[in-house]
């Protein structure tokens, strides 16, 4: 067989860092939905590369452990019939799995693009999405790029796509418990009780009037009152001290991966002495054990 060089595909995507918001929401018709709008997150990503083999009429992903990307290769070809071309797919990632970053949908989205390239076959954002849910279940947004949306995962739908962006914001992130794995597909579906969603309700107004006021701490707001409601039903260790760390530190919100062990303190690169607050959050992390925290930036 000869490899056809010429014949090679790639793409990229980014993780996210958990949510901002998530949880049981009421929408204008009184409906209540289950939605999420994402933090992203531009340290971790993940790409592809497709490499055609003449002759070969298989696609195979590896590393083998990507059994998502596996399954989402089997499923588009039976989908659009892809029998004229194989290769392979080569996956690699910065991004912890099991954590909170999304690592499975950003695979997904790398395998989607490589074969939507490959075969012509222009898929969608919005398709990409259904294909992503279909295979995990529940997808997450990171498909969407450079949209801020309400994002329902579980029926791969945009409830809203604002016109806005999110405020800039500086985030010191930080893997609440690097031991532990958090499988989502394993995971029980909260039991929100009418209060939990009273206040995921006010969240997410806070969240709407922090875009076009480009306010961090409105949407700080929002993202803590998300993370505390979740505490309730997938603890994350040492969650009081972050709350404690956000107040000393001047951070204007906390916020976390709902289905993961990530935690993010929100601050906004207008605050007076940010660069104090920050050394002091790092030093606070420290104290508490929590010494692999880093800072990124979402613009």
């Amino acid at each position: 067989m000869n490899l056809l060089k010429s014949l090679q595909y790639t793409s990229k995507f980014h993780a996210h860092h958990g949510e901002i918001i998530q949880g049981i929401f009421t929408d204008l018709y009184d409906q209540e939905i289950s939605a999420l709008v994402t933090l992203p997150f531009d340290l971790m990503y993940s790409e592809a590369k497709f490499q055609i083999i003449e002759g070969m009429r298989e696609i195979f992903v590896f590393p083998e452990s990507k059994k998502f990307s596996q399954e989402t290769v089997d499923y588009l070809k039976d989908k659009y019939k892809l029998y004229d071309k194989g290769g392979i797919i080569e996956l690699t990632s910065n991004i912890r799995e099991t954590k909170g970053y999304g690592s499975s949908t950003v695979d997904i989205c790398c395998t989607i693009s490589v074969i939507s390239k490959a075969f012509d076959l222009n898929i969608t954002e919005d398709e990409m999405a259904k294909i992503a849910q279909k295979i995990e279940k529940a997808s997450d947004s990171t498909m969407y790029i450079d949209k801020c949306i309400l994002f329902q995962q579980r029926e791969a739908i945009i409830k809203k796509e604002y016109t806005h962006k999110l405020p800039q914001m500086i985030i010191v992130g930080v893997d609440t418990d690097v031991n532990s794995k958090v499988i989502t597909e394993d995971l029980v579906l909260p039991d929100y009780s009418l209060e939990d969603k009273e206040m995921l309700n006010k969240a997410l107004r806070c969240f709407e009037e922090s875009l076009p006021n480009r306010s961090v701490d409105l949407l700080g707001e929002a993202a803590t009152i998300s993370a505390k409601i979740n505490q309730k039903y997938l603890k994350k260790p040492k969650f009081e001290e972050l709350l404690e760390i956000k107040n000393k530190s001047g951070a204007l919100g906390l916020q976390i991966a709902h289905s993961g062990t990530l935690a993010g303190l929100i601050f906004s690169p207008d605050q007076k002495d940010l660069g104090d607050n920050l050394k002091l959050c790092g030093e606070l992390l420290d104290e508490i054990d929590l010494k692999e925290h880093y800072v990124f930036e979402v613009k």
